[in-house]
């Protein structure tokens, strides 16, 4: 009898652990992404991998960048949702959290963040938590066009703002445009790079409330320089008044009808579809008082509503850790954390190195509700100069009233 109940216990314990492991492979996360572009994409590869070694499922739902913010907070508010989010670090991280949508990541996140570029962590702190990780970084460089330079005689890349004004007085000297622009939101991101590199934030977000500075001395210092590209130089192609795309900002670029171009690395693929022949060099973005670019990229988040959290932190710090460097290299993209080794990377795409080497000097936009809102208004200003003629002074006095507004209708 003795030894009857003895494999009967045995038993017993042994279908629990069975039905222990089972459980654990019942565990299914869902995650929406952008990079998803084909079936085959490194992403999914990564996510077999980590069922392999976890026994958790994860479920990619493929969704265009254009559509993502749109689609996790209409499901989210719902009640449902994905369990892991990527976001752009746009300002979406903070508009996101301010409607409770994710869930907070201090406990997790705070002993890691360290391993990660500093500016990059910065896109997911919002009133004093992290509500984001890191994962793909990117930054604007400056592009030009080795002919029209050579023709120009202009011997190298810009190097500081007034080397900047001089490259774009000899283009016009051949009958060439400097710089293609563009306007609206897109006008407003490649300015604040000008703003960053004169030391100032355009939001000061490190008090209890936010302050708008962009029309301070340092700000106005920025946004002449910038808009005097056009009243002074007539530096700006006419096309660029109609540029509300990146497409459309390409365009006289890649028609080398203008000798330069600020943007990041997701320029380089329509230069080579547009214009296979044409010989471009990238650079750092000319210095002001600072080294300064604009980061960008994505970011790892956790849905407020998620059934389990601990698997989905599981996945998303699997996901960000040195381990996996690879996945986002498969991409030929940057990631986000300090230990990334680029050297494949570089050897297949040797123009990375600007982006690589620019970095460390990348600046987060203001981590604050609704900055996508407040970026138009930075654009909108550049364009009632461009366009409209406007005074530089009264555009920069009219947009730091509407950011004040922003910021009011925010907090209430």
């Amino acid at each position: 009898m003795k030894k009857f109940l003895a494999m009967l216990l045995a038993l017993i314990m042994m279908t629990a652990v069975v039905a222990c492991h089972a459980a654990e492979k019942e565990v299914t996360l869902m995650v929406i992404n952008s990079f998803t572009k084909t079936p085959d994409a490194p992403l999914y590869k990564a996510a077999e991998k980590f069922q392999r070694e976890t026994g958790i499922r994860v479920n990619i739902e493929p969704v265009p960048a254009t559509n993502i913010k749109d689609k996790f907070v209409t499901s989210a508010l719902a009640g449902g949702g994905p369990d892991i989010v990527s976001l752009d670090n746009a300002g979406w991280v903070p508009d996101a959290a301010a409607m409770g949508l994710l869930a907070k990541l201090d406990r997790k996140f705070k002993p890691l963040r360290k391993q990660f570029l500093d500016g990059a962590v910065a896109t997911g702190l919002f009133k004093g938590s992290y509500y984001s990780v890191p994962w793909y970084t990117n930054n604007t460089a400056l592009i030009y066009n080795k002919k029209l330079f050579q023709k120009a005689g202009i011997t190298q890349a810009p190097t500081t703002w007034n080397e900047l004004a001089e490259a774009v007085k000899k283009l016009k000297a051949i009958g060439k445009y400097g710089i293609s622009m563009p306007l609206d939101s897109l006008g407003g991101y490649v300015i604040g790079n000008f703003f960053f590199q004169n030391g100032n934030p355009i939001i000061d977000t490190k008090g209890a409330k936010p302050k708008v500075v962009l029309n301070n001395k340092s700000g106005q210092e920025a946004f002449k320089f910038v808009t005097e590209l056009h009243t002074k130089y007539k530096a700006i192609p006419e096309s660029s008044k109609a540029a509300l795309s990146w497409d459309q900002t390409f365009a006289p670029f890649i028609q080398e009808d203008a000798g330069m171009l600020l943007c990041g690395d997701w320029a380089i693929g329509a230069i080579r579809a547009g214009n296979p022949n044409l010989d471009y060099g990238i650079a750092p973005l000319p210095k002001g008082r600072v080294n300064a670019t604009t980061l960008g990229g994505y970011v790892l988040c956790i849905n407020k509503n998620t059934k389990d959290f601990e698997a989905s932190w599981k996945f998303l710090s699997w996901l960000t850790a040195k381990g996996q460097n690879n996945v986002l290299l498969d991409y030929f993209r940057i990631g986000a954390r300090k230990d990334i080794d680029e050297t494949a990377l570089l050897k297949q795409v040797p123009y990375f190195e600007v982006f690589v080497g620019q970095g460390k000097y990348g600046k987060a936009r203001p981590v604050i509700q609704r900055w996508e809102d407040m970026q138009k208004a930075l654009g909108d200003a550049f364009t009632a100069v461009f366009i409209g003629g406007a005074d530089y002074k009264e555009a920069l006095k009219r947009c730091e009233r509407t950011l004040n507004e922003i910021i009011a209708s925010s907090n209430r």
